[in-house]
């Protein structure tokens, strides 16, 4: 979609529905019209994305899509348009498994956190809601949208529309602002903690010097992101830990 076209009027893109307000929405349904919106994704990401949105980025979506698309699923992006500007993407994918229809966001299942792309203002809860008829439209049995944070931009809609909550995670953290220095820090632990902690530092030693390096790219880099893999999976098998994601081959 170029700057001086109608963004609904692509060849392979689903007809654009127009709003009062001035908003139109389109549905993205092959990789050459996602591969096109590439300038206009990343200006929206730069006007309206948040840290915590990295995943909903193109260049991140762009590789899913090259690795995790299959026959089996199908891109359906709802991209709301406001005055022939990308204004808000909605990255989902419509799949079918065992012969049950699942709308999901774009990631599944690598990217922590699912959100929808959007620029604040007073028409943002009207061009959710719209985006969520486009999605509601497709027909599917099941729209799942795993991964939403609290703070996540699509949060206020679906809460209006009643969606459930299937489970809730909090993620781990320590509040180092707490302690003045990590020394400090480690008053909080009890002496049988600490001894222990002593005790595997000293192991450590005796196998070798410890350093930290980054390696950024490279054979080099490649070979420790499949070491730390494999070291993650035998973990997790010790443990008898399924994860989905490092399940996967792909």
């Amino acid at each position: 979609v170029r700057p001086d076209e109608d963004p609904s009027a692509g060849a392979t893109q689903e007809l654009g529905d127009i709003y009062a307000d001035g908003c139109s929405l389109s549905l993205i349904r092959t990789r050459s019209d996602f591969e096109e919106l590439e300038p206009h994704w990343n200006a929206l990401f730069q006007r309206a994305g948040r840290p915590c949105q990295f995943f909903q980025g193109f260049n991140w979506l762009w590789h899913w899509v090259e690795h995790y698309l299959d026959s089996d699923s199908e891109l359906a992006i709802v991209a709301g348009w406001r005055r022939n500007r990308l204004a808000m993407v909605w990255p989902t994918i419509a799949a079918r498994r065992l012969g049950v229809q699942t709308i999901c966001w774009m990631g599944e299942p690598v990217s922590p956190y699912g959100d929808v792309l959007i620029e604040d203002g007073p028409e943002t809860l009207g061009l959710l809601h719209q985006g969520w008829g486009k999605l509601r439209a497709l027909g599917a049995d099941v729209i799942n949208l795993r991964g939403v944070r609290a703070d996540a931009a699509v949060a206020p809609i679906l809460v209006e529309v009643g969606a459930m909550a299937t489970a809730s995670f909090t993620a781990p953290f320590l509040d180092l602002a707490s302690a003045e220095d990590y020394r400090s820090y480690q008053k909080r632990y009890s002496p049988k903690t600490l001894s222990s902690r002593r005790r595997r530092l000293r192991r450590l030693s005796e196998v070798g010097p410890v350093r930290f390096e980054q390696c950024r790219q490279g054979a080099t880099a490649r070979h420790l992101i499949d070491y730390a893999l494999m070291l993650k999976r035998a973990w997790l098998w010790q443990r008898g830990i399924i994860s989905q994601t490092l399940n996967d081959p792909r």
